[in-house]
């Protein structure tokens, strides 16, 4: 049989070769990072990767064209010659199935495959080989512009190593070479660009080559060079701290002499006084001690994503446990690998912006790559958190504001079609999940629910004792946890002989047994507490650990760290003061960003010189108190010592920090604050500086606002309502009030829904202050904000009332996007009260105002638009008033103005509208086609009010089909969705679904109970509009049970007396067919025709409807009894 054990399989993305279309060959090849043909002008797929790399073969030697010979034993060495070559004609016969014209290109048939002429095709290796050589006859002729540019073709050429997932014996010798040429190039593009004095190019192609191997010493010390003569000297120096890690981590060696004393002259001045053993740090990663079922369980749950079973895992433990120093291990493990992988860390700092922790993913060197396949709708999406990138592509449009759910869940598809674009093994780490943003972990929710089969491995730490049970991250957890999908690991202390171990690996010497008792004894088996405790004896200069213990023995610990023990508290404490003073500051500032921190914010906020700063910051990084995080900055090594570091700065102090911090995000960011206005609101507020603070987080919930971050908008108008509560009472200040709490208002229903009771607290505290400082505007917006609120409530007198203070208002500001407002609000109240002739004046009004190409309401409701609600609305209203066809008419428009604009809430709000008018005109099979299209669209946009509904419609359509039982669990269910949420509006209409499915099923009692219950809710709240026929289904459910006629006439006649006092000819004419049938079988034939003919009689449309069908029938058999 054929074996394949020599490739993997690669997905084949497409990656089209760089060749300008005038010159398009008939063939192409690419061979560099994924295989890619493309023949006559149309890609090729091949689906196996044996047959990539015979391709790949044979493109390579086309000079020397092998033999079928040769091909059968260098691809099936192991097996018999005559396998070997039926495996090959095998082969050869899937190439030509996958291409049926490879025939015109190859010759197949003879002893020997060959190209039938080489013009015909072109590879990417081969133009990556050619450039070089062009490169090389530039370089001999002294054209260095020439060399640079074909040098700088030939690396834009390589797209990746020679086919990746094979591994041919032939093939790795190959890309060795190929690769090793790409190095060559990098090499010299280097030397090129610092001789023309381009270091910026210079230090863009040495990275580069970094990249290629991150492994070459004399690279990093070529870019310490490069960024020094850039004057770039922080850059320089970290270059130097990231060589000494991965050399440490990869080979477990220290930099060369020689890389030191470069790294020494930069400093270019003594460092302080520090031991011996620690004048230049190995650099070494602590080697994982314990933690072996730990690993193990890591092991297997990356097994399982490696083969496709999406997996998150929990690591779990106190403070200082060691979370993340496993997850950082499996980062190391994965990195050698050359697994993609990305690493960010949430913050207990306030005003982080949300999504912070995937914006830190986004960049992370896998997915840079990625921006050039994703697709412009997708890319808008993700320019939320990577802004930059309307900047590098001005074509790209910019998104729109997140004002609807369905926006919100196409944003969090574009996050992930990003993160599984490149589609291989990928491993997320987060670090600190119980300070992770609400936001974030919704998206993660649904990132690990989008594909079950992606490769994908999440893995995050968390401290059990900060997350409560309404925590954001408990849903997540249960969910993953019920689907087989959480691996949850708990590290405990270490034993007394992994402390041991820990103990003597970080002081880099045995220790005796005493000292190491007496370790373990004071950790208690934590990994942080000991190897602080460990360092703080290294670091004492006498070296002295009864100082170290007597340090330890006599602290009280301080209150505000009760998560981390006295002793611990001590020992980090003397570290941190053991610091010059320089550094202690940088500490202090650092602690107080609290969160990672880059050289230029440092830099403006401490106000030092550069060699001090970095004097400063090397001995933090020097003394391990600081570690390299990302790619342009630093963070302490772990938050237990940031922490400790703030609460030995006095609170005069830390204003002042605060306040240094401040501004220096503002003259760092001035062109992107939004960004930093989070952190810049508790910046100013901790300086004791509200007035700013409260303009920030005014600026903060705007910016969360634009990415959907709602519970975020929330909390940010809080903070600044609270800060204005403690200031003085100004009109300027109770204007700003208002305002913020009319944002506060419209958040709280994206949060909490209409109804909730916050929402009516924001907009009547809102309406108070507007009525004090007399401000017409703004009194409306909080007017209108309650009459939605008890609108949907139920509560139409009062919400009556409210839309009339509206239309007052509205005249006296004299602007149209206020009338229009006012006018559908009023018409909306009198609607539900059953009051349809002053309904359908005020729609009216409003649709004269109105216009269907710029309907300037959106201006007031950003999620729809007042048109297609308007036409709606009266539509509903025609139909009540007896005008079926006029209804029809408007409803149609409505629809078709929804669907051109495309805005789902207003196709929603259209399509549902639909539906209920083909319900009232008991058109059944139109009704069931738009309540599947409601479905359709409340399914896709996730929009949680029409989600309900769509449940009630689910139930009906089921009722529709005969299933009587299972429609009305659902209607039941719907209903009691909408019980919970608070909302009224719309309700009996709703609940008549329910009792006519309890008729069907023969439930009379139960139809019955709903009818009191929801007759009851009519008159307490006021929405009336449907009574008449809640009265007259009473009736029906009364005669199908056997009720007296008595019983069942004075329904009929309540529901016509209502039907009349409403002007509601439809309900009327339902009411006065009900009631002239019970006549007819009493035999008042006479009094029935009467009866129904008179409001017969007043129709003049809609004669083709069944209502009006049904009594034309009804007539003409009354006429012939009698």
């Amino acid at each position: 049989m054929a074996s394949a054990s020599g490739c993997r399989h690669a997905h084949n993305t497409l990656h089209p070769l760089p060749i300008p279309a005038s010159t398009m060959a008939e063939f192409q090849l690419t061979l560099l990072g994924n295989f890619h043909l493309v023949s006559q002008d149309a890609p090729v797929a091949i689906p196996q990767t044996r047959l990539h790399a015979l391709l790949a073969y044979l493109a390579l030697h086309r000079h020397t064209p092998p033999s079928r010979q040769q091909l059968a034993f260098l691809f099936w060495p192991d097996s018999s010659e005559a396998q070997a070559h039926t495996n090959l004609r095998q082969l050869l016969h899937l190439l030509r199935r996958a291409w049926p014209g490879v025939d015109a290109f190859l010759q197949i048939d003879g002893k020997v495959l060959s190209w039938k002429a080489e013009g015909l095709f072109r590879s990417d290796v081969t133009e990556f080989e050619q450039a070089l050589a062009r490169a090389e006859e530039a370089a001999h002729a002294e054209r260095s512009a020439a060399a640079r540019a074909a040098l700088e073709d030939a690396v834009a050429l390589y797209g990746g190593d020679l086919l990746p997932g094979c591994y041919e014996d032939w093939l790795l010798s190959e890309r060795e070479r190929l690769r090793q040429r790409l190095i060559d190039a990098l090499e010299q593009l280097v030397a090129l660009c610092e001789s023309l004095r381009d270091y910026p190019s210079a230090i863009r192609h040495a990275q580069h080559l970094l990249r290629s191997d991150p492994l070459l010493e004399t690279t990093y010390r070529h870019l310490m060079r490069l960024h020094a003569l850039n004057r770039d000297r922080a850059s320089a120096l970290r270059t130097y701290h990231v060589c000494t890690t991965i050399l440490a981590r990869e080979l477990d060696v220290q930099p060369s002499q020689e890389t030191q004393a470069d790294y020494a002259r930069l400093l270019r001045m003594e460092l302080p006084s520090l031991p011996s053993t620690l004048s230049v740090p190995s650099g070494h990663p602590a080697r994982l001690v314990g933690r072996q079922a730990a690993w193990a369980r890591l092991q297997a749950a990356w097994q399982k994503s490696l083969h496709g079973q999406v997996h998150f895992v929990c690591i779990v433990g106190e403070a200082g446990m060691g979370k993340t120093r496993l997850a950082e291990e499996l980062l190391d493990w994965t990195r050698q690998q050359g697994i993609s992988q990305a690493h960010a860390r949430a913050y207990a700092a306030e005003g982080s912006l949300a999504y912070a922790p995937v914006t830190e993913w986004l960049r992370a060197e896998v997915f840079q790559s990625v921006w050039k396949q994703l697709p412009n709708l997708w890319l808008s999406e993700v320019a939320r958190l990577r802004p930059e990138l309307l900047n590098e592509r001005p074509a790209l449009p910019s998104p729109e504001p997140l004002t609807e759910s369905w926006q919100r869940q196409r944003f969090f598809e574009a996050l992930t079609h990003t993160i599984l674009a490149a589609d291989q093994p990928l491993l997320l780490v987060m670090d600190d999940l119980q300070w992770c943003d609400q936001e974030t972990l919704e998206w993660l929710h649904y990132l690990l629910r989008f594909d079950p089969a992606a490769r994908l491995l999440v893995v995050g730490s968390l401290r059990p004792e900060e997350v409560e049970e309404r925590h954001p991250l408990t849903p997540l957890l249960f969910e993953m946890r019920s689907r087989g999908q959480l691996t949850e690991i708990e590290l405990t202390p270490l034993t007394a002989a992994e402390s041991a171990a820990l103990a003597s690996q970080v002081a880099a010497q045995d220790l005796d047994g005493a000292t190491l008792d007496e370790l373990y004894r004071t950790s208690e088996g934590n990994p942080l507490f000991l190897v602080e405790m460990v360092r703080a004896q290294t670091e004492n200069p006498l070296g002295e650990w009864q100082a170290v213990q007597e340090g330890t023995a006599a602290s009280p610990g301080n209150p505000d760290l009760p998560w981390l023990p006295p002793q611990a508290q001590a020992i980090i404490g003397r570290r941190l003061a053991q610091l010059s003073p320089a550094a202690r500051e940088l500490a202090s500032l650092a602690a107080v960003l609290g969160r990672s921190f880059v050289f230029p914010v440092l830099a403006q906020a401490s106000g030092l010189m550069e060699d001090s700063l970095v004097q400063g910051l090397d001995e933090l990084w020097q003394r391990r108190l600081i570690r390299e995080q990302g790619s342009d900055g630093y963070d302490f090594s772990h938050d237990s010592i940031r922490a400790m570091a703030y609460t030995t700065i006095s609170l005069a102090r830390r204003r002042l920090l605060h306040r240094r911090i401040a501004r220096a995000l503002e003259t760092i960011y001035g062109d992107a604050l939004e960004t930093v206005c989070g952190q810049l609101a508790v910046h100013y507020e901790r300086a004791g500086a509200p007035e700013q603070a409260i303009a920030y987080y005014r600026q903060a919930a705007t910016s969360a606002h634009q990415l959907g971050a709602y519970p975020e908008v929330v909390a940010y108008l809080n903070k600044a309502l609270a800060l204005l509560d403690s200031l003085p009472t100004t009109p300027a200040r109770m204007e700003q009030k208002a305002d913020t709490l009319q944002l506060l208002g419209d958040a709280l229903i994206l949060v909490k829904g209409y109804t909730a009771p916050e929402v009516e607290t924001a907009y009547s505290q809102a309406r108070e202050l507007c009525l004090r400082i007399e401000h017409g505007e703004k009194l409306f917006l909080a007017l209108r904000g309650l009459r939605n609120y008890w609108g949907q409530r139920g509560h139409w007198p009062l919400a009556d009332a409210l839309a009339e203070e509206m239309l007052s208002l509205a005249e006296a500001i004299q602007k149209p996007i206020y009338s229009l407002d006012a006018l559908r609000s009023a018409g909306t109240a009198r609607f539900h009260q059953g009051y349809f002739l002053e309904a359908q004046d005020y729609f009216g009004r409003a649709l004269a105002l109105s216009n269907a190409q710029q309907p300037a309401a959106d201006a007031l409701d950003h999620d729809r638009n007042l048109r297609v609600t308007l036409l709606s609305r009266l539509a509903a209203t025609l139909w009540f008033l007896g005008y079926p066809m006029q209804a029809q008419a408007h409803q149609d428009e409505a629809l078709a103005l929804a669907r051109r604009l495309g805005r789902p809430y207003s196709q929603l709000i259209a399509t549902s509208f639909t539906f209920t008018l083909e319900w009232y005109l008991r058109r059944r099979p139109a009704a069931q086609a738009r309540a599947e299209e409601v479905i359709a669209l409340a399914t896709t946009h996730r929009i949680a009010h029409w989600e309900t509904e769509a449940i009630i419609n689910r139930g009906w359509l089921l009722v529709e089909r005969g299933e009587n039982e299972a429609g009305i669990v659902l209607l039941r269910q719907g209903m009691e969705i909408r019980q919970q949420t608070g909302v009224v509006m719309f309700s009996p209409e709703f609940l008549s679904f329910l009792i006519e499915a309890y008729g069907r099923a023969n439930q009379f009692e139960q139809g019955l109970a709903v009818v009191a219950d929801t007759l009851a809710l009519a008159n307490s709240t006021g929405e009336r509009y449907w009574s008449a026929e809640l009265h007259r289904q009473k009736g029906e459910l009364l005669l199908a049970q056997g009720a007296t006629q008595e019983a069942v006439e004075g329904c009929f006649l309540q529901a016509l007396d209502i039907a009349r006092r409403q002007n509601a000819k439809a309900l009327e004419l339902r009411a006065a067919l009900s009631l002239a049938r019970l006549w007819q079988q009493q035999g008042r034939q006479s009094e029935a025709y009467r009866l129904l003919a008179a409001i017969y009689g007043w129709f003049s449309e809609g004669f083709d409807t069944p209502d009006l069908q049904d009594a034309q029938s009804l007539l003409a058999e009354l006429k012939q009894a009698t």
